[in-house]
């Protein structure tokens, strides 16, 4: 089964357990498909791959960050993760074995990246707060979330 196709289900179990997949459901429909290409740059803290990735793109200021979902090799779970792309070629700073991983995300220019930042002041843009949805994000993305998650546009009005 690959990242697509797990995503999907995980999503649909959501639905099912009445805990919506809002955000498997974001990235489904927003987010492209990549496998992992060798990096052999110096790599950042274990679990720590949303600043890695953010910090790597605004350094550098090259690429664009990326987050989603991503599946290491034998592990065979879907992780929330974040890493960097530049010109199609996905390069995670923060996973060993990165060639070997498959990955699912929605990509964030320098610019876009800088204003989720700024406006969140934590890392992670899908989570402004490690705890609720960016839903304010997500809705200027996607309008059409509202459709198919109407308690969304409620929700985000009231914050």
């Amino acid at each position: 089964m690959n990242i697509r196709q797990q995503l999907e289900q995980q999503a649909a179990l959501y639905r099912r357990l009445g805990a919506g997949g809002f955000m498997e459901t974001f990235v489904l429909r927003n987010g492209k498909r990549r496998r992992g290409d060798l990096y052999k740059g110096v790599r950042g803290k274990p679990k720590d791959c949303f600043c890695t990735a953010a910090t790597y793109v605004l350094q550098r200021n090259v690429g664009r960050y990326v987050e989603g979902y991503a599946v290491r090799p034998g592990l065979g779970l879907l992780i929330h993760h974040a890493w960097v792309e530049v010109g199609g070629v996905v390069i995670d700073p923060t996973w060993d074995r990165p060639e070997e991983a498959e990955y699912l995300g929605v990509s964030f220019t320098p610019k876009e990246l800088r204003r989720e930042l700024f406006l969140n002041k934590y890392y992670g843009v899908f989570c402004p707060d490690g705890i609720r949805f960016n839903t304010r994000m997500m809705l200027e993305r996607d309008p059409k979330l509202v459709e198919l998650f109407p308690s969304l546009e409620e929700y985000h009005a009231a914050r």
